[in-house]
């Protein structure tokens, strides 16, 4: 089975995929035994390890189909309804994905032997769509490795860990924010974006507009900003923000994305938005 990894280093916890009628995948995610150290101990980042898959199934808009405890000792499956959450699940719209696996954890008790008590760390089965797959290897390669661009729970929305995914999710942003802005009568210079704090310089008659663009696989609540965007906007009298939210990224060969929900916020009051830092230059003290 392939073992999770995120920006931290490998996950104890391991899950293989098959492919199902219909250009569905069959996800088998291992259930957990005994503790660290002990012999025969399996999967001992159960918990982290579905938190993450998950939140990496709603990063490529998946569609969840159903959830069944598979215990790999018995043939039977049981379905795992989680309350509130008819299916089919739309991952993409996925809220939290630490409150998702804790109603699994919920509903794995339910079904036991004696409902309410016993393992909720059970070998699953998820059924589910993936667009832009056509593998069940590909889609384990990208599930698996925390170096394609996929969020672990947590993280703001946008972050992108692989160069070449950011790449194309920055692309397909500028694309729709150059195109918005065109359409309504905006001469765009996208090329400032080599050189300046902002990607768009627009001019409209005697009017001149910066606009920061953010595209994010993500809901698009909350966006990364470095220190220079941020002075940018608040020192320039006339700046928007553009945010594409919701990309799809096709991992195929050439990797692109495509698609995405454009909210532009035009005047863009940065003094109205929470600011949070996530970032710390220290300058170490001399060695004696």
């Amino acid at each position: 089975m392939p073992q999770m990894r995120d920006k931290d280093g490998p996950i104890d916890a391991a899950f293989e995929v098959e492919a199902l009628p219909g250009g569905q995948f069959g996800i088998v995610f291992g259930s957990w035994s005994r503790a660290k150290g002990t012999p025969n101990a399996r999967n001992i980042e159960y918990v982290k390890g579905l938190q993450t898959l998950l939140a990496r199934l709603g990063a490529l808009h998946a569609t969840v189909y159903a959830v069944d405890r598979a215990p790999s000792n018995r043939p039977e499956r049981k379905r795992l309804d989680v309350a509130g959450r008819p299916w089919p699940w739309r991952m993409s719209e996925l809220d939290d994905a630490v409150n998702l696996q804790i109603e699994l954890g919920r509903a794995q008790a339910a079904v036991n032997r004696t409902p309410g008590t016993g393992n909720r760390t059970n070998r699953l089965f998820i059924q589910c769509a993936v667009p832009g797959f056509g593998s069940p290897g590909q889609l384990a390669l990208v599930l698996s490795a925390g170096n394609h661009g996929l969020p672990d729970p947590g993280e703001s929305a946008g972050y992108q860990p692989s160069a070449e995914v950011r790449s194309v999710v920055e692309r397909c942003a500028m694309d729709a924010a150059v195109q918005y802005y065109q359409s309504r009568g905006w001469t765009v210079d996208s090329s400032v974006a080599l050189t300046e704090s902002f990607d768009l310089s627009c001019m409209r008659g005697e009017e001149l507009l910066h606009v920061e663009v953010k595209g994010t696989t993500g809901r698009g609540s909350e966006v990364l900003l470095t220190w220079r965007e941020v002075e940018h906007a608040q020192s320039f009298p006339n700046v928007a923000l553009a945010v594409v939210s919701g990309i799809t990224v096709d991992y195929g060969s050439p990797l692109k994305a495509s698609g995405g929900s454009l909210a532009v916020y035009d005047p863009w009051r940065i003094a109205d938005c929470q600011l949070t830092p996530t970032q710390y230059r220290c300058t170490v003290p001399a060695t004696t």
